[in-house]
């Protein structure tokens, strides 16, 4: 490795820092301090932005120390890729276009004082209509992308609502629109939260959510053998409300079935051979228990 290969090295490292430490709380804004949650973290990011994965082993070999050799020239792709280079020849190719001597450097110094003014001030209507702030949804147990579909309610001050969805990759993608966006999680199978971000500039990050449980394991018994019913009903009774109301909607037919909570579980532990799959629609809780839920047959 030569003294511009270790120095290139270097700088891609910094930028990555200066990117993690941007649009993610690391606990240093130094690469070469991070570890466990940071490592964690950063690994992700690399998983969800580039499909690329590295070793906590990789990571202390070659990020946080000084080796005698670069990485392979994969791994090395995938770190210009994340900073958004075609790949490591680029970074290199882009890198050098942006170095001048100082001679240079002094010559140009004055010559743009005006210029950045102009720019500042047009900044508003420089911003490219494609720049994108990208929300990566991971499950918080599995830290991997969540088997459905998730869906937000997103605000804007001054404008409806509207509703969001994460796509194939578990990703949201919103424009940078200089205005504070708040995504509410309306997902049935995980809990409630909100995401309140000023969306001002290009990035991204990570977003964990929690399965709430309760919905999971009535989705869970309605397709399942009844093996031990009376514990069955046992944990059924625990998570339901005693004034709880479950609503049945049917698909397809202009119909709504009501059960009380003592109904409800009678058709979940009862041998009922017209029982399919039940899907969660949505919850409402009270002292910790469902006190409403809507549920449809698949």
């Amino acid at each position: 490795m030569t003294k511009e290969e270790l120095h290139l090295f270097l700088t891609l490292k910094n930028a990555i820092s200066e990117k993690m430490s941007r649009n993610f709380s690391m606990s240093s804004s130094d690469i070469t301090e991070w570890r466990g949650e940071d490592i964690v973290i950063f690994q992700e990011a690399l998983l969800h932005q580039v499909k690329g994965q590295i070793s906590s082993k990789w990571f202390y070999t070659h990020i946080k120390s000084t080796g005698k050799s670069l990485p392979r020239i994969d791994v090395l792709n995938m770190l210009s890729q994340f900073m958004e280079y075609e790949n490591w020849a680029d970074f290199k190719a882009q890198f050098k276009t942006i170095e001048e001597p100082k001679s240079e450097k002094k010559k140009i110094k004055y010559s743009v004082i005006i210029p950045v003014f102009l720019i500042i001030g047009l900044l508003p209507f420089l911003i490219s209509n494609d720049a994108v702030y990208t929300i990566s949804v991971i499950d918080f147990d599995t830290n991997s992308i969540p088997g459905k579909v998730i869906e937000f309610e997103h605000l804007k001050i001054g404008e409806s609502a509207q509703k969001i969805h994460t796509d194939s990759l578990g990703r949201i993608t919103l424009p940078v629109n200089n205005a504070v966006n708040t995504l509410i999680l309306k997902s049935a199978y995980y809990k409630q939260d909100t995401l309140i971000r000023m969306i001002d500039d290009e990035g991204g990050e990570i977003f964990k959510v929690k399965t709430d449980d309760y919905a999971l394991m009535v989705h869970y018994f309605s397709k399942s053998k009844v093996q031990d019913w009376k514990r069955r009903r046992r944990m059924l009774a625990r998570i339901f409300h005693d004034d709880a109301e479950i609503f049945e909607v049917f698909k397809g037919a202009f119909g709504i079935e009501k059960y009380n909570k003592v109904e409800f579980i009678n058709k979940l532990t009862m041998p009922l051979t017209s029982l399919k799959t039940l899907e969660v629609i949505d919850t409402e809780k009270r002292e910790g228990k469902i006190i409403k839920m809507r549920v449809t047959q698949q």
